[in-house]
């Protein structure tokens, strides 16, 4: 079943992906496994909201 998520919860989900990652306790493909979102999602999330959620967007740049 798919599960929908607010925009808030994106965001949330995406700040606390980046202090787990920041503080040392593993890597972003931990973290999604921890809480069960699908890692396309999150990666999508990133790209998308990462402005907005104050963390910074690494990888690929979109070709201009």
């Amino acid at each position: 079943m798919r599960r929908t998520y607010t925009h808030e919860q994106k965001l949330q989900y995406l700040r606390d992906g980046y202090e787990f990652v920041r503080s040392g306790n593993g890597t972003y493909q931990a973290y999604i496994a921890k809480v069960g979102v699908s890692r396309a999602a999150y990666y999508q999330w990133i790209q998308k909201h990462a402005d907005e959620a104050g963390i910074p967007a690494r990888g690929r740049r979109k070709s201009s």
